[in-house]
């Protein structure tokens, strides 16, 4: 699949990734409904740029937090 896509279509699918991590990071927020949380339009620029490193990053922490206190 990979050898057929043209650069253009990588970074189209690449952005449109970042897109979607920062929608569902937004729908998150609204749920749980801590303003304080957002990003502002820049931290939404590099999110949508480095939104691996944002993802593992969140993916850790969800996970940390779920597991992590069952400690007291």
């Amino acid at each position: 699949m990979l050898a057929n896509m043209t650069l253009l279509n990588i970074i189209t699918l690449y952005v449109m990734c970042g897109i979607i991590f920062n929608l569902a990071y937004d729908l998150l927020v609204s749920g749980i409904k801590d303003e304080s949380l957002r990003f502002n339009h820049m931290q939404r620029l590099g999110v949508t740029i480095i939104w691996p490193v944002y993802a593992i990053l969140f993916i850790i922490n969800f996970i940390k937090t779920i597991f992590g206190n069952d400690k007291k």
